[in-house]
């Protein structure tokens, strides 16, 4: 089965009303045939994102820095995990496994991680589907920021154009496609 790539923020005491659209969110993309991978923690909408995936009987890999396993911050209930030495090796597996890539509200690590993906789309480098999910305008001034790049001349290739921004959870679900038994998208 195809992989979702998603990237989250491991914080705890964000808001009840997000869990809980990230939770229908992700449970929605489980059922549409997608499996995850994802940065292996059970914490914040990280674990949230997991414990939807599993709730729906799809497979989770976590993929995780070992300095985070010993800590005791893996999902428990992880289909397969895999330690790496760190937060590069990390990306480039998760890169590898995945078909399609969502970011969700998150912190510098989601920024890094969607910047990342977002750069290898325009070097021509992947051609999968990246939406990023900004339910509350969080990622407003990356947007801005990225507009700024493309209007001033240092992203010349329409760094807008390389990814979906979704506001709604209909979004997301329109911008990603559906997994079929067959590995298909």
């Amino acid at each position: 089965m195809p992989h979702l790539a998603v990237f989250a923020s491991s914080s705890q005491g964000l808001p009840a009303e997000l869990l809980e659209q990230i939770d229908r969110l992700t449970f929605a993309l489980a059922r549409s045939g997608w499996d995850l991978v994802y940065g292996g923690a059970n914490v914040g909408l990280m674990n949230v994102t997991a414990s939807a995936f599993r709730r729906a009987g799809r497979e989770v890999v976590s993929v995780i820095p070992s300095i985070f396993d010993r800590r005791g911050l893996t999902f428990g209930d992880s289909t397969t995990v895999i330690r790496t030495d760190d937060l590069r090796e990390r990306k480039r597996i998760m890169a590898e496994q995945a078909a399609a890539f969502l970011a969700l509200p998150g912190g510098p690590g989601t920024a890094d991680e969607f910047i990342e993906i977002l750069t290898a789309k325009l070097v021509g480098m992947s051609e999968a589907p990246l939406v990023l999910y900004d339910p509350g305008g969080q990622w407003r001034h990356l947007i801005a920021l990225l507009e700024d790049m493309e209007r001033n001349g240092f992203a010349y290739r329409e760094p807008r154009s390389r990814f979906v921004h979704a506001r709604s959870i209909e979004a997301v679900l329109d911008a990603l496609p559906v997994a079929g038994r067959d590995g298909s998208l």
